[in-house]
């Protein structure tokens, strides 16, 4: 009979030397095999030997519907070298080089730029050249109607 049931959570008892589980905090199966366990660790499937873990009946550590940290997706991205952002004073969005995650604050993965603006942007760039273009060559013709 399996110790662990598919879908509901255990509870690491021994992390060992392992830095990618820790001790006192709830995972979920994904299944039980052959002395192993097979559990989510930041949303990737891990095995460990059934000895680490105890089944629980509580929720996991985190209250979200999906037992994960709040801004668990954008720590993954984060982790996989994303540029992390956090609104700075509530209102505009700045870079994060070292975000630490707090719960009560507004993470976001930066948002590349469209094809659209990027296309824009080169348009008003190419458009203000046209205007620098042009206010030198009407310079050009009034020193030349003045003589100079």
């Amino acid at each position: 009979m399996s110790k662990f049931k598919v879908g509901e959570y255990a509870t690491c008892v021994d992390a060992g030397v392992n830095w990618s589980i820790e001790k006192g905090q709830s995972y979920l199966v994904l299944g039980e095999r052959n002395g192993m366990v097979k559990v989510e660790v930041d949303g990737a499937e891990q095995e460990y030997f059934l000895r680490r873990f105890e089944p629980i009946e509580k929720k996991p550590k985190y209250s979200t519907p999906n037992g994960k940290h709040k801004h668990h997706d954008v720590i993954v991205a984060w982790a996989n070298g994303a540029v992390i952002e956090t609104k700075s004073g509530g209102k505009t969005w700045g870079p994060c080089t070292w975000p630490l995650f707090y719960t009560d604050k507004m993470y976001r993965i930066k948002p590349e730029k469209s094809e659209a603006l990027v296309a824009a942007e080169k348009q008003l760039a190419d458009a203000e050249k046209a205007v620098q273009a042009a206010k030198k060559a009407v310079q050009d013709l009034q020193e030349l109607k003045e003589g100079k």
